[in-house]
């Protein structure tokens, strides 16, 4: 889907499957998740280290994967491969799985993402985009965006969820 469908609302684009990796930590009941998005360069040893690290706090966590259902190995040298706000959509999409899942606990996802996937997390929250394409209306208790690109602005870009994104760039 090109960046100019999705703000549209245009629903056209080819269907894909994308894929993940959820983890459930040790517990009981529904237990707290945090999605992890991956960056340009797909899943890096950071994904790995934040999930060991959530784990061992009693938090579960799913890895999504943006790139492989879409053929994609990495966007570091050709970002046009995919459009930016496709992330986004995954990350709606994603909780339509999540929020289904007797083991999580809808009231306590968040979301976490690095660079491009940081940049998908960061305006994720933006009022406009869940009420375009976020079907569950599940507003993530938390949004993290770790090193985002921030050098884009939307129309409504400072209407967000009442759950605001903290970014590692703001001070």
């Amino acid at each position: 889907m090109r960046n100019q469908q999705f703000l549209k609302g245009d629903r056209s684009g080819r269907p894909t499957t994308i894929a993940g990796a959820l983890r459930i930590a040790r517990g009981s009941g529904q237990l707290p998740v945090v999605v992890l998005m991956h960056g340009s360069g797909g899943f890096e040893a950071n994904t790995d280290l934040w999930r060991r690290q959530f784990e061992s706090l009693g938090i579960s966590t799913f890895a999504l994967d943006s790139f492989s259902g879409r053929g994609i190995v990495s966007t570091v040298v050709d970002q046009s491969q995919l459009g930016r706000l496709n992330m986004i959509l995954d990350l709606y999409r994603s909780f339509v799985v999540l929020a289904g899942h007797p083991r999580i606990d809808p009231n306590r996802i968040a979301v976490m993402g690095f660079s491009r996937g940081g940049q998908a997390a960061l305006y994720g929250t933006l009022k406009r985009f869940h009420k375009l394409w976020n079907p569950t209306g599940i507003d993530p208790a938390a949004y993290i965006a770790l090193y985002p690109p921030c050098n884009t602005t939307y129309i409504g870009d400072t209407d967000v969820t009442d759950h605001q994104s903290k970014s590692s760039t703001e001070r």
